[in-house]
Order: C-alpha cells, then sequence, then structure tokens
C-alpha cells in the first residue's frame, strides 16, 4: 500500500468517526483547490507584468520616456491585484468557525471564480507589447471589480 492510499484510508477512518470531519476534510480540499485556482491567476497576471515590462524597456530605447510614469503606476496597479488575487478570501468557513457559509454561496462563489479565470484568459490573450495603457488599465481594474464582487457574496451570506 503506497503512502498517498494508507493517508486516504486513515482519513476515512476518521471521517467515520468524528461527526463533522468529513465535511471538514472536503473543506480543505476545497481550501487547496481554491488556493491553486488563485496561484494559477497570480501567475497569469505575472505574465502581463511580463509584457508591461518589456513595454517599458521598449519604450526606453525608443528615447520618449514620457509613457514610463505611467507604466509604473500600471505595475504598481498590477502587483496589487495579484495579491489581492492570491490572498482573496476562500468563500467557506472554517471547521470551527461559528459562521456556516451556505453551499449557495459556495455555488456562487465558484462561478465567480470561473469568471475570474475566463478575465484572466481574455486579457492574456488580449495583450502585447503594442497594446495601449488605457487598456491595460481597464483590465486591471476590471479584475479588482470581479474581486470585489466575490467578496460581497461571501460578506453577503
Amino acid at each position: 500500500m503506497s503512502l498517498e492510499e494508507s493517508i486516504s484510508d486513515w482519513v476515512d477512518r476518521i471521517a467515520k468517526r468524528i461527526p463533522g470531519f468529513s465535511g471538514y476534510y472536503k473543506k480543505e480540499e476545497r481550501r487547496e483547490n481554491d488556493q491553486k485556482l488563485r496561484e494559477k491567476i497570480a501567475s497569469k497576471l505575472g505574465d502581463v507584468q511580463d509584457i508591461i515590462n518589456e513595454k517599458g524597456r521598449r519604450i526606453t530605447k525608443s528615447g520618449d520616456i514620457s509613457p514610463l510614469d505611467r507604466i509604473g503606476q500600471l505595475s504598481k496597479r498590477l502587483e496589487k491585484l495579484k495579491d489581492s488575487v492570491r490572498y482573496a478570501d476562500y468563500g467557506y468557513s472554517g471547521f470551527f468557525d461559528q459562521k456556516e457559509v451556505s453551499e449557495s454561496t459556495l455555488r456562487s462563489v465558484y462561478r465567480f471564480d470561473l469568471k475570474l479565470l475566463d478575465w484572466i484568459e481574455n486579457f492574456i490573450s488580449s495583450v502585447d507589447t503594442d497594446t495601449a495603457l488605457d487598456d491595460i488599465s481597464n483590465n486591471i481594474e476590471n479584475g479588482f471589480e470581479l474581486l470585489d464582487k466575490r467578496l460581497q457574496i461571501i460578506e453577503g451570506d
């Protein structure tokens, strides 16, 4: 029996004996999956960061450095968005939390997580070193709006 199988067997035995543990274990799996999704989105935002940095290098080489302040602002805003995605609330309560998050709220959070994934994939596919700074800025702000709506769902439960 492999280590993974023995751990799984051990967890199953505990789940049968401790009321509520299986729900806790499922929540831990949700937490891990949610973390993986947010890391993927943050990583893709890092790809956008690379594009913005390359845009800055090209502008510097061209001799017209007037847009560099704006690029720096976008870079900082994007970094804040990456951190906001990476450290966003999970959308469900922990094992010992007094407030239970409903399944309907979880479904809504998952729908928003899919919207975030769609948003970042569209953002990545639409941005390159020739993309206008205003378009990049608008996309970053759209990401913040999605995160705010996700948080409202979580807090509204």
